[in-house]
């Protein structure tokens, strides 16, 4: 059996972020082009003496190892420049953990290796090339991925291995049926699975085209954003009470958000920007030392200290004043001129009112709590023996949508060349409500579970010997895996959440993933943003009344939204990059054709949106 996985890499999801901008302006470049690069950047200005200045980053992630390594090219020495992380490992969400004997990277796989409309290579593919990581590029489209349905009497084991490529010899059953004829009883007969599968694949891929164009025409004329829930029911899409139906529909959007439909946006998914740029390879890092070469070099530059908890910032004019408990448990405050913190939103959102002083203004804090985070839970389990076959990924459509849908082997060839052959782990990825309510368990209620559903997969399955399960949304250091991209949300929201505090003096930046309007939720998005903010702390320090200072990098529109009481030399470098106020994005902007050409169907749906009949 071979399914095809084209039109799920290939497939347009948008994700595009509407603006509190200029009404009918459109945008005529939504590349998020390097300022510091562009021939209509403004001018960097000669740099003041950097030898005194202090400043401090909060997190050793992706986004706080970028701003730091941009910060130490810039010329701030090491000893100015500190990273206070709380754990007691860098790397934020890309980590490593200690799987059992094994090291496995929390982040398996990273999208986008640069085959996009983008001609210039992610930042991150060019650090990745540059440290030697090794790493395979994941090709669902020609990938064997059974299913299975939990109320069939055939289980895997008697589908896989060499029976695959046409067994030989007795099936077991004492018929003379090879284990060949038995599988093609399987593909055609009453056990039959994949045709149903198949049917799910297909009527997804039509729904697509009509997400895709309802999208279009949401943008064009100006209509308000709907949930992807919405908008596949207006284009005939109902996977209720259907298994097959609603793990396709989770693998389409879930697998990759961390959120079911209902609480997706359809214009913001649609296509998605880092498909767009850099293409749909992505790639799955096999390197036993995990992401680490690419982000230790990013922090030499900076002091790094560790086990180094934030639990305060104070701000003014002035300069920041942060508060931290050591390592030994002593209490201290540390002074300096800049801030940026990298804390995830959903630290940001859990600990605001104790974190901040004084608290963040009630607009930023609107902006804040429009962005949830994502539950995206990786169960690993090991076994005394290994009972499934060589296959990477298992499939499992069950009445209860999200239960246990996916499952990795992590002894897969090409892909985790990081474990012996000996390890005898599967790891089982849940998201959503159902990552949330496992999170709530014991592991062994989540084991439990866990390998009932491996015995309704295969008939031999062992008592398990271990789980590991990193309770991401329960970790105080992270509150969640991912920024999701909720119904409505905005470019202006996360414009504001990258603009210095108010009351900060421009000396307290928050940076992250969530800030960037086109990657966010994404490895490039914190990789670039964290360059970004530290592009912009050392401009500050250098040109107080430049661009870079005073505006706000609009890296949708690929734009700055400039006060207008903005400095006049800043605001008379204007062109695609610099601007007084940034452009709207619109259907021109980042969208495929195609918004005049709409079915019935589509045209019926854009009615129920503006009357508001129809929708769940």
């Amino acid at each position: 059996m071979r399914l095809s996985f084209q039109t799920v890499l290939s497939a347009s999801f948008l994700y595009a972020h509407t603006s509190a901008q200029t009404p009918n302006a459109t945008a005529t470049n939504t590349t998020s082009t390097d300022p510091s690069t562009s021939t209509t950047s403004p001018p960097t200005p000669t740099p003041i003496d950097t030898s005194n200045l202090k400043i401090l980053i909060l997190g050793a992630g992706a986004t706080g190892l970028s701003a730091a390594h941009q910060l130490s090219t810039l010329g701030i020495p090491a000893s100015n420049l500190r990273i206070l992380e709380a754990s007691n490992v860098i790397g934020g969400r890309m980590k490593n953990q200690q799987v059992f004997d094994k090291n496995i990277p929390a982040v398996s796989w990273v999208s986008g290796k640069g085959t996009g409309r983008n001609t210039i290579k992610p930042y991150f593919w060019e650090l990745v090339q540059a440290a030697g990581v090794e790493g395979t590029v994941s090709d669902f489209e020609n990938q064997w991925m059974p299913y299975i349905w939990n109320d069939t009497d055939l289980l895997l084991d008697e589908l896989e291995g060499e029976a695959v490529e046409g067994g030989e010899g007795d099936a077991g059953d004492g018929d003379g049926r090879t284990l060949a004829d038995k599988i093609e009883e399987y593909l055609m007969g009453d056990y039959n699975v994949t045709i149903e599968v198949n049917e799910a694949w297909t009527a997804m891929e039509t729904n697509f085209l009509c997400l895709e164009a309802l999208s279009a025409t949401l943008w064009a004329e100006g209509l308000p954003d709907v949930s992807i829930r919405q908008a596949q029911n207006m284009c005939g899409w109902n996977p209720l009470n259907n298994p097959f139906y609603e793990f396709v529909e989770w693998y389409y959007f879930d697998y990759e958000f961390g959120e079911a439909p209902v609480g997706l946006s359809a214009k913001n998914t649609n296509p998605l920007e880092v498909w767009e740029l850099y293409g749909t390879k992505y790639f799955h890092v096999t390197d036993a030392r995990g992401w680490m070469p690419v982000l230790e070099p990013l922090g030499a530059g900076a002091t790094v200290e560790l086990n180094t908890r934030v639990t305060n910032i104070a701000y003014g004019e002035e300069g920041v004043q942060v508060t931290v408990v050591n390592a030994d448990n002593t209490t201290s405050t540390l002074g300096a001129d800049y801030v940026i913190s990298t804390f995830s939103v959903g630290v940001l959102q859990d600990q605001h009112s104790t974190l901040f002083s004084p608290p963040l203004t009630p607009t930023y804090q609107n902006s804040l709590f429009q962005f949830p985070m994502s539950a995206y839970l990786k169960i690993y389990i090991r076994f005394p023996t290994r009972f499934w076959g060589k296959v990477f990924l298992y499939n499992y459509a069950d009445e209860r949508r999200g239960y246990f849908p996916l499952w990795q082997n992590m002894e897969a060839k090409g892909y985790y060349s990081l474990v012996a052959d000996d390890y005898h782990v599967l790891m089982a990825t849940v998201t959503g409500e159902e990552a949330l309510r496992l999170e709530r368990l014991s592991d062994a209620d989540i084991l439990e579970e866990a390998v009932e559903v491996l015995r309704n997969m295969w008939s031999k399955v062992p008592d398990a010997t271990g789980i590991h399960v990193h309770r991401w949304n329960s970790d105080p250091l992270f509150r969640g895996s991912k920024t999701s991209y909720p119904v409505g949300i905005t470019t202006a929201a996360h414009v504001k959440l990258q603009t210095p505090l108010e009351g900060s003096g421009g000396r307290v930046y928050v940076s992250g993933d969530a800030m960037h309007p086109t990657l966010s939720g994404y490895v490039h998005g914190a990789l670039e943003q964290g360059r970004q903010t530290g592009r912009e702390v050392f401009e500050c320090a250098s040109r107080p009344t430049g661009v870079l200072c005073l505006c706000s990098r609009n890296m949708f529109c690929n734009t700055y939204d400039c006060p207008d009481d903005c400095d006049p030399e800043a605001t008379e470098q204007k062109g695609t990059v610099v601007v007084k106020k940034p452009k709207q994005k619109g259907g021109n902007g980042n969208k495929k054709s195609g918004a005049s050409n709409l079915s019935m169907t589509v045209q019926l749906a854009i009615s129920m949106v503006v009357t508001g009949i129809g929708l769940l």
